[in-house]
């Protein structure tokens, strides 16, 4: 996908996705236990994936001291320029970097895939199966999501011949794939809520049309009306009513006065200041009387005066409760949520969309980074 960006949007993007690949990267431990007769070293190996990142710009980043802690790993370990699939798009290449094959073999040619029956676009690294429910209320079989990447990752390998393996947010991972005595993080391909790749939602009193923008976002026009502001979160399409209609969650702003609001969402509000991040305001949308899913967003106060402007986030998976499955084994999600606090699950973690709709500045786009 080609995005038209200004020179400097273009740089300030490659250096998040630098920094989101660093954070949420591929992390290979190896810790060969004891009585194996592999005869491999003890010591821990960490790979470093950078997606999307030129590495003649790297390396000048790098010589001009401004990325220092990775010029030492450069000269400590091992800093290589690694060759690409053809097509150079991120799930075709990690899809043969995990596995050591090419796109022939693993089945991802493209971001993109398209459904022959309807002719329709659909993201290429995953399938789903709605299920089947009686009387649309009690679940017959539950929804599934399955990776469409063939081949087995070299993780996998490792696990299976007594290396212990830990894999945080590799691309092309979801559903997670089982690591024999290991854990793994799934990235990009983890949808948002509404099973896109990262529907953000802006609200404001001067949008002149409301709808959906080009590169994915939900624009509403709202009113204040004594010094009160109530509108809409959209949440999942319904699959299980017969319109499928999106579940919409009411949200509810208080201004206090120029400089600050409140924001209500169900049983949680939260005072803001203009230009502050909220937490994470988690948010439960009810498919039917028996059936929730949880999310999560955060709030961006833009301003109040002289027009209100308030973002919201793509509605991230609840790592504590995820729809689908987003690690292995299961349980690690929430219990590093539990011991970390609550993180993004997004696979495309960082808002390029929001950015390329200038309906966030450079400034605000960073802050989300870090």
């Amino acid at each position: 996908m080609t995005l038209m960006l200004k020179r400097k949007s273009i740089l300030l993007l490659l250096i998040s996705i630098l920094f989101l690949s660093i954070c949420g990267g591929l992390f290979f431990y190896n810790s060969v236990k004891k009585g194996t007769n592999l005869g491999l070293s003890e010591k821990k190996v960490i790979i470093l994936g950078f997606d999307g990142i030129d590495p003649d710009l790297l390396s000048g980043w790098m010589d001009e001291g401004k990325l220092s802690n990775l010029k030492k790993l450069g000269e400590k370990g091992t800093f290589l320029e690694l060759g690409t699939t053809n097509p150079a798009e991120s799930p075709v290449a990690w899809s043969s970097f995990a596995t050591g094959t090419n796109p022939g073999k693993t089945g991802i040619f493209d971001f993109l895939k398209r459904d022959p029956q309807a002719y329709m676009p659909d993201f290429a690294t995953t399938s789903f199966n709605e299920g089947k429910f009686l009387l649309r209320l009690f679940p017959i079989e539950k929804p599934s999501v399955t990776c469409n990447r063939k081949g087995t990752s070299f993780w996998q390998i490792a696990s299976r011949n007594g290396l212990k393996c830990v894999v945080l947010q590799a691309p092309v991972t979801f559903p997670p794939e089982k690591v024999v005595g290991g854990k793994l993080l799934s990235g990009l391909g983890v949808p948002d809520i509404r099973g896109t790749q990262g529907t953000f939602s802006y609200y404001a009193t001067d949008e002149r049309e409301e709808g959906d923008t080009e590169m994915g976002g939900k624009i509403t026009k709202v009113k204040v009306k004594d010094r009160k502001i109530k509108t809409i979160i959209y949440g999942p399409r319904n699959r299980l009513s017969r319109r499928r209609e999106d579940i919409l969650v009411p949200l509810e702003i208080e201004i206090i006065n120029d400089k600050q609001a409140i924001i209500k969402v169900q049983d949680r509000e939260e005072k803001l200041d203009v230009g502050q991040w909220s937490d994470w305001f988690v948010i439960k949308f009810k498919m039917n009387p028996l059936i929730k899913v949880y999310g999560m967003g955060r709030f961006y106060l833009m301003s109040i005066k002289p027009e209100f402007r308030l973002y919201l986030s793509p509605i991230n998976f609840y790592p504590k409760k995820p729809p689908f499955p987003i690690s292995y084994p299961k349980s690690f999600c929430r219990k590093l949520a539990e011991e970390i606090g609550l993180y993004k699950t997004l696979g495309w973690a960082i808002d390029t969309w929001a950015l390329s709709e200038n309906r966030i500045d450079e400034k605000t786009f960073l802050e989300d980074l870090f």
